[in-house]
């Protein structure tokens, strides 16, 4: 999902300015309008799994 991003990173010396480039932030509220909050967010690896033993790649 971000491997473009993750590369182009490597060669950026101004952090800030990356992100801002690579990146639209987003204004979140509550239904009621608040600004104020807490949004969490979770990593999901993608491994490659089998029910059968096989050779390891």
């Amino acid at each position: 999902m971000y491997t473009k991003a993750c590369k182009k990173a490597i060669h950026s010396s101004d952090a800030k300015a990356f992100i801002h480039k690579e990146f639209s932030p987003y204004k979140i509220t509550t239904s009621k309008g608040k600004e104020e909050g807490l949004l969490t967010g979770y990593y999901e690896p993608e491994l490659r799994g089998s029910l059968k033993k096989d050779k390891k790649v």
